[in-house]
C-alpha cells in the first residue's frame, strides 16, 4: 500500500469551554448510563460514553453560525410510580448556554434544540443544576442538604447573569421556565462568573468584584458576603472569582485570578486557608465524592492536586503535586467518582480532553482522548479529497505520478496537491456530513436543516491543470428538504442514503443527467421495532430511544445490499430486489412478499417522524422504481444482535467482474419474468448472486464477519474468533474510525485505523493460535536441518508473551483513566542492561506500553475484551484442523515445515476459487500494526477505484508487508519522516513486475490525512517565569 501523508487539510479543532457528566457520583448514578458532554467553541456538543474505560464517542450535537457553548449541566426528572407500582426512571436532560440570555435544552435522540428559556435578564455567564434527591426517599445525596418537604423533587437550574443577578429556572413538568430572581449584586457591573449549590437551598456564586455571595433560594435572602481580597500590587484592583465548588462536608472552595485556591468554612463562611497554587488565574475546580481530594486547572497549563491532613484538631490542605498535561489554558473540569470508575476530565484551548485518575492519582497514568473527529470529516473519490468544517466544504486533488511526469515533460510546473474548489454554505447550521459519488460527479452536503446536492464537472485551466466547476442541482433542496446526520452514495451512484435527525432511513433514487435535468424518488425504509424486553433507563423511555440512534451504514459493492446499525448493536439489512427496467414506470406499487419481510412492510412512500413506528393498513404497499424495490430481509436471516455498538461496517469487495453474475434470460431488464397482458412490466423479487460478506468491528474491538443475506458467520470468522485477535491490536486504546480494502488474488486485506494507529488484517490467512491452546507439540522429523531454529523462535515468543502479559496486568483493576504505573521496586530488581533494552523496545513502532501518554494497554477480558471462552477457542482450532487434515508428524526441510496448514481464509466465497502458490501462502502475514501516524483525520483511497474491476498479479517475492511511504517501508525511523516538509509525502519508486517477472497491477494508493498538534493554530498562551526562553 502506497501512502500519501497529507497535512494540507486546514482543519483545526475547537477549544473546549465546558464539561459535564450526567452523574457525578456512583450513588447518584444508581446503575444508570453515564455520559460526558463536551462543549466546544463552535457550538458543538460531543457525547462520550466512558463505560469500562473505553471512552466511546457516540454522538455530536451540532451548533450553528456565531454560536458557542460556554456552560453545560445535566438534570434528571424524578422517578414516577404508576398505579400498578411500576417505577419509570426519570429522563436525563442536557442544558447549555452560550453568552446569550437563553438556556437551551437539547433533544438527545434527534440532536436538535428541544426548548429554550425566556426571561427579562441579561446575558447568562454560568449555570448549575440543583442537587438531586434519591428516588422515592426524599433524601438528598449531600449530607448537609435540607430534608424539608418540597413540592418538586426534581432539579431546578440556577443561572448567573452579566448584570450580577441570579435567576432560578424551573424544569418541572418537562418544561424550562423562568421561576424567580434569587438575588442581585448591589454593585453595578459585578458580573456573575461562577455558581455552585451547597445544598438544595443554598447557592454560592463568585463575582468579578472580589466577592463571593451566599443566597437562600427559598427566602431569596443574601446570607453572607465573603471578600476574597484585592489584586496583586501593580495589577487590577479587583480579583475575579473564576470557580467555586462545595465539598462533601460543606466546605466552600474558590479559585481566583490571583492563582490562589481558598478554602472557606461552610457553616460560618469564614476563610480557613489560602494556597498560592498557580502562576496565573485558577479557572476551574473539581473534588472527589468524599471531599478528600481536590483538583484545580489554570492558565499556566498546570493541573494541581490537593489533599488534606489532620494536624491536631485542625484540617490542613496542602498541594500534593502538579502536572502540565495541557499545552494551553485549562478552562473546564468535570469529575465522576464511584466504586469502579474514578477520574477527572479536563479541557481547554488545546481542544484535547485529558482523563486524570482521581482516587488512584499517582498510581495510574492519565489518558489523552483524541481531538480529531471520531467520525472522519473526509470523503473522496477519483483522487479528490473533500473536507468540511462548520460552513465550508473544500475540494482538494492529489496528482498521480503519471500526471506529474506528463506535465513535467511539457514544461509545466504542477503541485502534487491543490485546492480545486471551495463551497460556502449559507445555512445557519453547521455541516454535519457530506458524501461524494463514486464517479465524482455528485456532492451531497447535509446539515440539521437541509440536504443539498451539487453537480461537479471536471474542467481544465488554460495551462492544462485540472479544476472543477460546481453547480447546484435544481430541485434538490425541495426533494431533499430533510436534514441529514449521515449521507452515503451507493457505488453505482444511483442511490443516496440519508439518515435524518429523526432517525429515519431515506433512500433516494437519483437520475441526474445535468444540473437542470434531474429526477429524485425518495423511499422510506422501516427498521424492525425494538425488542419488547428493551431496558428502560434515563436515556431510553417514552420520549425516545437514544440507543436506537443509527450510527453506521454501508452499501455492498454492487449496491444491492444495505446494512445499518445503532448504538444498541442492532443490525438491519435491506436488499434491492429485481432488475432495473428503464421502460417500466418510474413509480409503481405492489404488495410485500412474505419472504422479503416479516410481519411489517419494509419500505413506505410516506415520510415518518419515527422509522420504528408500526405501519397502518393503508401503508401495506411498497414502491417499485423502474422494476426494483427495497425489501427488509426476513427475520430468520437477519444479522444477530451485537453486544456493543459497531464502529466499522464494510462489505468485502469481490474480484469478479459484475458481468459474470448475469442471468441467462432477461425480459424488460428483469430475469425470467415475461410480460403479460395485465403486467406488461413485471418485476422480480429475486436477488442475483452477490458478494454479501460484511466485516463488523464493535466498540470493544471485536472483529467479526457475517453473510449479510443469511446472518451467519463466515468460515474465516468461525476459525478466527475475537479472542484470537493479536494482542498488539487489543492493547490499542483509541477506538477505530474507519477502514479500507486492498483485495488481491492471494490476499484480502482490510486496513483499520484509529486516531494514532493503523492496522492490517489479511482475511485470507488465519491468526496464529495461542501457545496455551495449541495442544502438545507434534514430533518433528528433521531433513537437512535441526530443531534449533524452532527452539530459538520459541524463546523469542516466550519473551514476547511475558511482555504482553505484564502490559495486560497493568490495566487490570484501573479506575477508567490510564494503566497502572509499574512499581519502582519491580524496576529496581532488573539490571541496567535489561531496563535499557526495555526502553528501546518501548520506542518501537508498535508502542505497546506508552506510559508517557498514559494510553498504552487495553482492557482485560472482564471489561469486554476476548469474551469468548476457552471452548470457543478450542472450537475455532478444531475447525482449522478439520480444514487442513494431515499427518501429525511434520517433516522439516532446512528447518521449515513442509506440510503447513492451509491458511486461505477466503475459501468461503461462492464465486471465486483461489489458486495461490504454497510458497506465497507461507510468506503471508495475517496482521500488521503501526503507531507512527498520529492524529489521523482520515484515510481515503486514491487508486485503484474500488468500484471498478481490477486484476492483480501474483507476487511471490520476499517483500515487506508494511505499507510504503516515500519509497521506504513503514518501519523506517520517525526522524527521517519528520524531516520532510509539511504538505504531502508520496512514494518515489514503483514496482511494475514481481520478483519472478510476472506483471503486477498497481496496488492500493491512499491519502492519509494527519493533523499533528504542532500544525494547529492556537492563540497566544501564558508563559511562566521559568519559561522565558520559550517565548
Amino acid at each position: 500500500m502506497d501512502i500519501h501523508r497529507c497535512r494540507f487539510v486546514d482543519w483545526s479543532p475547537e477549544a473546549i469551554n465546558a464539561l459535564a457528566f450526567s452523574h457525578t457520583t456512583g450513588t447518584e448514578a444508581r446503575s444508570q448510563p453515564l455520559r460526558l458532554a463536551i462543549g466546544r467553541a463552535n457550538g458543538n456538543i460531543e457525547l462520550w460514553n466512558p463505560s469500562k474505560g473505553l471512552w466511546l464517542h457516540e454522538k455530536t450535537l451540532y451548533g450553528g453560525r456565531d454560536r458557542s457553548v460556554d456552560g453545560l449541566t445535566w438534570t434528571h426528572d424524578p422517578d414516577e410510580r404508576d398505579e400498578r407500582g411500576f417505577i419509570t426512571i426519570g429522563r436525563a436532560r442536557l442544558f447549555s448556554i452560550g453568552y446569550s440570555s437563553t438556556v437551551t435544552e437539547w433533544d438527545l435522540v434527534s440532536g436538535l434544540p428541544l426548548r429554550q428559556s425566556s426571561g427579562s435578564h441579561s446575558e447568562i455567564w454560568c449555570l448549575a443544576s440543583q442537587p438531586p434527591t434519591l428516588s422515592g426517599s426524599g433524601r438528598t445525596l449531600l449530607q448537609n442538604a435540607s430534608t424539608d418537604d418540597e413540592t418538586f423533587n426534581g432539579q431546578n437550574i440556577a443561572v448567573g447573569c452579566a448584570d450580577g443577578s441570579l435567576v432560578l429556572l424551573s424544569t418541572a413538568d418537562e418544561s424550562l421556565n423562568f421561576k424567580n430572581f434569587i438575588g442581585r449584586a448591589p454593585k453595578k457591573g459585578a458580573r456573575t462568573l461562577c455558581i455552585a449549590w451547597q445544598n438544595r437551598n443554598i447557592v454560592i456564586s463568585g463575582y468579578a468584584d472580589s466577592m463571593i455571595r451566599i443566597h437562600n433560594v427559598k427566602t431569596g435572602a443574601n446570607v453572607r458576603n465573603m471578600f476574597i481580597g484585592g489584586g496583586p500590587r501593580g495589577g487590577p484592583r479587583e480579583t475575579l472569582v473564576w470557580a467555586v465548588t462545595c465539598l462533601a462536608d460543606g466546605t466552600i472552595v474558590s479559585g481566583d485570578s490571583n492563582g490562589e485556591v481558598t478554602f472557606w468554612d461552610g457553616n460560618n463562611y469564614t476563610q480557613l486557608q489560602c494556597i498560592k497554587a498557580h502562576e496565573a488565574d485558577t479557572l476551574c475546580l473539581a473534588s472527589s465524592e468524599d471531599g478528600e481530594t481536590l483538583f484545580s486547572g489554570s492558565m499556566d497549563r498546570r493541573t494541581a492536586v490537593y489533599s488534606k491532613q489532620l494536624k491536631g484538631n485542625r484540617t490542613i490542605w496542602h498541594k500534593k503535586a502538579h502536572q502540565r498535561l495541557h499545552t494551553h489554558d485549562v478552562k473546564a473540569m468535570a469529575r465522576f467518582d464511584s466504586k469502579k470508575l474514578s477520574f477527572v476530565v479536563s479541557g481547554g484551548v488545546d481542544a484535547t480532553p485529558i482523563v486524570t485518575p482521581l482516587r488512584n492519582f499517582g498510581s495510574e497514568h492519565h489518558r489523552t482522548l483524541p481531538y480529531v473527529p471520531q467520525r472522519p470529516m473526509l470523503t473522496g473519490r477519483r483522487r479528490m479529497v473533500v473536507s468540511w468544517s462548520d460552513h465550508e466544504v473544500t475540494l482538494w486533488r492529489v496528482s498521480s505520478r503519471a500526471e506529474q511526469s506528463k506535465f513535467y515533460e511539457q514544461g509545466i510546473e504542477t503541485p502534487e496537491y491543490g485546492i480545486v474548489a471551495r463551497l460556502g454554505m449559507k445555512s445557519e447550521e453547521n455541516i454535519q456530513c457530506a458524501a461524494l459519488s463514486s464517479d465524482g460527479s455528485l456532492l451531497a452536503v447535509g446539515s440539521a436543516a437541509e440536504t443539498k446536492l451539487f453537480h461537479l464537472q471536471a474542467s481544465h485551466t488554460d495551462a492544462g491543470l485540472p479544476k472543477i466547476k460546481i453547480k447546484k442541482v435544481e430541485n434538490s433542496t425541495a426533494s431533499l428538504a430533510i436534514g441529514s446526520r449521515i449521507l452515503l452514495f451507493s457505488f453505482d451512484s444511483k442511490w443516496l442514503l440519508s439518515i435524518t435527525q429523526q432517525n429515519t432511513i431515506l433512500a433516494t433514487y437519483l437520475s441526474v443527467h445535468s444540473p437542470s435535468n434531474t429526477q429524485f424518488i425518495p423511499v422510506n425504509l422501516r427498521r424492525r421495532p425494538p425488542p419488547k424486553d428493551a431496558s428502560q433507563n434515563s436515556f431510553n423511555g417514552s420520549w425516545g430511544n437514544y440507543e436506537r440512534m443509527i450510527t453506521q451504514a454501508a452499501f455492498s459493492y454492487d449496491s444491492r445490499i444495505l446494512v445499518v446499525s445503532d448504538l444498541a448493536g442492532n443490525l438491519d439489512t435491506f436488499v434491492l430486489e429485481g432488475q432495473e427496467d428503464p421502460s417500466a414506470p418510474a413509480i409503481s406499487s405492489a404488495a410485500p412478499e412474505k419472504h422479503s419481510s416479516d410481519s411489517e412492510d419494509s419500505s413506505d412512500d410516506t415520510s415518518a417522524s419515527d422509522s420504528d413506528a408500526p405501519p397502518s393498513k393503508r401503508q401495506q404497499q411498497f414502491k417499485i422504481i423502474y422494476g426494483q424495490h427495497w425489501a427488509r430481509i426476513s427475520a430468520t436471516s437477519q444479522l444477530p444482535h451485537l453486544p456493543s455498538a459497531p464502529l466499522v461496517l464494510s462489505f468485502r469487495p469481490s474480484l469478479e467482474s459484475s458481468s459474470l453474475l448475469t442471468y441467462a434470460h432477461q425480459t424488460n431488464g428483469n430475469p425470467a419474468v415475461p410480460p403479460k397482458r395485465l403486467t406488461p412490466h413485471a418485476h422480480s423479487n429475486t436477488l442475483r448472486p452477490t458478494e454479501d460478506r460484511i466485516l463488523i468491528l464493535t466498540s470493544t474491538h471485536e472483529l467479526r464477519e457475517f453473510h449479510a443475506l443469511t446472518g451467519q458467520l463466515t468460515a474465516w470468522s468461525q476459525r478466527n474468533p475475537s479472542s484470537l485477535l493479536p494482542p498488539e491490536f487489543k492493547l490499542q486504546r483509541e477506538r477505530a474510525q474507519g477502514c479500507l480494502w486492498d483485495t488481491q488474488i492471494t490476499s484480502s486485506r482490510v486496513w483499520l485505523y484509529g486516531a494514532n494507529w493503523l492496522a492490517m488484517f489479511d482475511l485470507a490467512v488465519d491468526f496464529p493460535a495461542p501457545a496455551s491452546e495449541a495442544g502438545p507439540a507434534a514430533p518433528v522429523a528433521l531433513t537437512n536441518g535441526d530443531a534449533g531454529a524452532d527452539t530459538q523462535k520459541s524463546k523469542f515468543a516466550a519473551k514476547r508473551d511475558r511482555k504482553r502479559k505484564r502490559a495486560r496486568e497493568t490495566q487490570k483493576n484501573t479506575a477508567g483513566a490510564g494503566s497502572r504505573i509499574e512499581e519502582a521496586a519491580d524496576l529496581s530488581k532488573r539490571s541496567r542492561k535489561k531496563r535499557r533494552t526495555e526502553v528501546d523496545v518501548k520506542s518501537q513502532s508498535l508502542d505497546i506500553a506508552r506510559d508517557d501518554h498514559g494510553d498504552g494497554e487495553e482492557e482485560d477480558s472482564a471489561d469486554g475484551y476476548g469474551d469468548e471462552d476457552n471452548h470457543g477457542v478450542a472450537l475455532a482450532l478444531t475447525r482449522r484442523r478439520a480444514r487442513s487434515p494431515g499427518s501429525e508428524q511434520k517433516a522439516l526441510t532446512n528447518g521449515v515445515p513442509q506440510d503447513k496448514a492451509d491458511q486461505d481464509g477466503g475459501a468461503d466465497t461462492t464465486s471465486l476459487e483461489r489458486d495461490p502458490t504454497q510458497e506465497h501462502q507461507q510468506s503471508q502475514k495475517s496482521f500488521y500494526i503501526t503507531t507512527r501516524y498520529r492524529h489521523i483525520l482520515g484515510i481515503l483511497p486514491l487508486a485503484p477505484d474500488p468500484t471498478q474491476h481490477q486484476t492483480y498479479g501474483l507476487d511471490t517475492g520476499d517483500e515487506s508487508e508494511a505499507p510504503k511511504t516515500n519509497g521506504h517501508a513503514d518501519h523506517e525511523e520517525p526522524e527521517a519522516r519528520d524531516a520532510e516538509p509539511n504538505g504531502i509525502l508520496t512514494k518515489r519508486t514503483s514496482t511494475t513486475q514481481t520478483s519472478k517477472g510476472q506483471p503486477l497491477a498497481a496496488g492500493l494508493e491512499v491519502a492519509l490525512v494527519e493533523r499533528p498538534p504542532w500544525d494547529l493554530e492556537l492563540p497566544p498562551r501564558f508563559y511562566g517565569r521559568h519559561e522565558y526562553g520559550e517565548r
